[in-house]
């Protein structure tokens, strides 16, 4: 049983996927954060810079590149949980490398070798789960990269799952 949580999660998608089902689409992650017993507010790409995270207890980061560094480390440094799918890992591995935070972005062997070379820790991991990283409340999957979408949803399930934990 999840307590619920005091302010919502804050989910950040391309902006052609705020109503999307899609694995990276607003709807159906809002959908699987109310299975946790969690609120959620869906912002498109576009409008990441709109978020106060005063207002959410963790960050969803889905499939979007985009410059938000010093919105993470905003949550990061107010100890709130920050996830990611797919390319957005990339973004979290940047910004917290320092840190050696460890992230996947898959079972492919050379992407791990790129986000190592930036100075995080990559563990590779099949699109069915994810990579938690307890001390820096980061987590991590690869998202729908060469994937069967049933594994790619069980992975990002079990994240949410996690973050909402975590929050």
């Amino acid at each position: 049983m999840f307590k619920p949580l005091d302010r919502p999660v804050a989910i950040v998608v391309d902006d052609s996927e705020v109503d999307s089902p899609s694995d990276a689409g607003g709807k159906f992650l809002s959908e699987l954060v109310a299975e946790f017993a969690a609120q959620s507010t869906v912002f498109p790409a576009s409008k990441f810079a709109s978020i106060d995270d005063s207002k959410f207890e963790a960050l969803l980061l889905a499939e979007v590149e985009i410059k938000a560094e010093t919105l993470l480390r905003k949550f990061h440094s107010q100890s709130k949980p920050i996830a990611a799918i797919g390319r957005s890992v990339r973004l979290v591995a940047q910004t917290f490398a320092a840190e050696g935070i460890e992230v996947t972005t898959g079972e492919d062997a050379s992407l791990g070798v790129q986000i190592s070379r930036g100075g995080a820790l990559h563990t590779l991991c099949p699109a069915g789960d994810y990579v938690s990283d307890r001390d820096n409340k980061t987590l991590t999957t690869p998202g729908s990269l060469h994937a069967n979408r049933d594994h790619v949803r069980e992975g990002i399930r079990k994240m949410i799952r996690e973050l909402v934990e975590m929050a």
